[in-house]
């Protein structure tokens, strides 16, 4: 794409933000913002689209998940947890209570384990 072309687009995806953002701060419904402002109601969500689909390519590396194996092996679990340490959320679910995940890791003496517990209940 030549250069005239990228800047083309980048204006009309800032035009494009700038509506949603002015739809979203109305609080009115999208298809009574749409009619005031005379943007069409299939338009609108067509943009919305285009944004959502360019926002997740371009931080797909940062948004797809990553399923530590289960049972947890500890090295592996605190390289996930350290790469994902302050710059993007994880979600660790189960069904067990905090106290028994001790066991699940590995066991209270193994330094891993109180290192991966002390990062999942401190940094949160």
């Amino acid at each position: 794409m030549d250069k005239i072309a990228t800047v083309k687009n980048k204006v009309k995806y800032a035009e494009w933000i700038t509506m949603v953002e002015d739809c979203r701060n109305s609080g009115l419904p999208v298809r009574v913002w749409c009619k005031e402002n005379f943007v069409g109601y299939k338009t609108y969500y067509y943009r919305l689209r285009k944004l959502r689909s360019m926002f997740i390519e371009e931080h797909k590396e940062d948004l797809i998940p990553e399923i530590a194996p289960l049972p947890v092996v500890p090295q592996q679990a605190i390289e996930l947890i350290h790469k994902r340490r302050k710059k993007s959320s994880t979600v660790f679910c189960s069904q067990f209570l905090d106290d028994g995940w001790y066991e699940r890791i590995g066991s209270e003496d193994n330094p891993l384990s109180d290192s991966i517990m002390d990062r999942i209940k401190y940094d949160a």
